[in-house]
């Protein structure tokens, strides 16, 4: 159970894709050690049983769908993989324009390559499936220099 004092809000539609429950926006300190830097989290309300959870956005907006240890450090493993790949076509010197244009390119393809649209095509939306397939088209990038 979330200790009271945790919620910010609990008028999110989704629940938690492993057990069905709904999720509550918490500080973040909760699940990470008392530290509150990364600001806010969807969790699901049967923690700690379940850990099911995903950054919220200032404006409480999630930034994903919950998911479990496993899937969260395959979706990090995935984000340090592709964010190299497009940080290459940028110098220190790079406008941010330059630097957005040349993201935007590469999740362009990364949506082409899995059949998903663009407002799809986030780490933070995929599951394991996708994520795997997502770490192929960057082996294959990586491969193709």
């Amino acid at each position: 159970m979330i200790p009271p004092e945790y919620i910010i809000e609990t008028k999110w539609k989704w629940k938690c894709l492993y057990c069905n429950v709904p999720c509550r926006l918490v500080d973040a300190s909760l699940v990470y050690h008392g530290s509150s830097r990364f600001g806010m989290v969807w969790l699901c309300s049967n923690y700690p049983e379940c850990d099911a959870r995903v950054g919220a956005r200032r404006d409480h907006q999630p930034l994903g769908h919950p998911a479990r240890k496993d899937l969260r450090e395959l979706r990090i493993k995935c984000h340090s993989s592709f964010d190299p790949l497009w940080k290459k076509h940028t110098t220190n010197t790079s406008t941010t324009k330059q630097k957005c244009k040349a993201r935007h390119q590469l999740y362009k393809e990364l949506s082409e390559y899995m059949r998903l649209p663009i407002d799809m095509t986030h780490f933070a939306m995929f599951n394991e499936e996708q994520c795997h397939r997502a770490l192929q088209f960057i082996s294959h990038k990586l491969a193709d220099g």
